[in-house]
């Protein structure tokens, strides 16, 4: 069997048995929802600090890790406000390190706030779980076209100084198939009207691109390929959700009012 044949398909598995476990943990929510939460965040950091070569061995990442633990739990107990606190306190712990310490403290604005903002919608928002699974169809159907729009029709680079696989027909696919997604599932669950759910379909596909040429940018920069290899076809977690810490930010933005 081709190489690409082959990759293909653990991909397309992956993805699949991924969408119908984030489902179902979405839909029975609570302590479920916020323990995966949990256990994602934790390998988020754990690539993130191997893909910067930042020790993770020592008492400070604990502690740091703590607090990160808190602010999510915090946000599951419905006070979001709150966060500020531990936010600060590990932001103070990790001005010890003279060495990286701007890449030390980014985990809690990358990381933390996606963790915090996606548990209190599944939580606390009304419509809170149809909220999340609108954002997910967004960023899937976005992703999903992207790639085989882009492979298909190939074409001009979108930014190859950064991420030289990703294609202006791709780009176009993602936005355009992330918007009518965004439409179609807004009408069918009475979301929002027609101009409501294209605007915020093009903004998250597009910040879903950005998180996704962000994160090729830090592989870019520390010189690796993926993250890690914990999921076949995809590579780490970092690789898989790197569109999703950036799209939650903007979904939420653009539906809490």
């Amino acid at each position: 069997m081709d190489v690409k044949i082959r990759e293909l398909i653990k991909r397309t598995a992956s993805s699949i048995l991924l969408i119908v476990f984030t489902l179902y943990l979405n839909y029975i929510g609570g302590y479920y929802f916020f323990f995966v939460v949990l256990v994602l965040f934790f390998f988020l950091n754990l690539e993130y600090y191997k893909l910067f070569s930042l020790d993770h061995k020592n008492i400070i990442f604990v502690i740091n890790l703590i607090f990160k633990f808190i602010s999510i739990y915090l946000s599951f107990l419905n006070s979001l406000y709150l966060i500020i606190i531990p936010f600060l306190l590990g932001i103070s712990l990790s001005s010890f390190h003279k060495r990286k310490w701007g890449v030390r403290v980014f985990p809690y604005v990358y990381f933390v706030m996606p963790a915090c903002l996606i548990i209190y919608l599944n939580s606390h928002v009304e419509n809170g779980k149809s909220l999340i699974i609108w954002l997910f169809v967004i960023v899937w159907t976005s992703d999903i076209f992207g790639f085989l729009l882009g492979n298909y029709f190939k074409g001009p680079k979108l930014i190859t100084s950064i991420s030289p696989n990703k294609t202006w027909s791709g780009f176009i696919g993602s936005i355009t198939f992330g918007s009518l997604a965004s439409i179609l599932y807004a009408f069918y669950s009475n979301l929002a009207n027609f101009m409501e759910s294209l605007i915020l379909g093009i903004v998250v596909s597009f910040s879903s691109i950005i998180g996704d040429l962000f994160e090729s940018y830090l592989k870019r920069l520390n010189n690796k390929k993926d993250t890690s290899n914990l999921i076949p076809g995809h590579g780490g977690l970092l690789d898989r959700l790197d569109g999703f810490l950036f799209a939650i930010v903007i979904f939420w933005i653009c539906i809490i009012k």
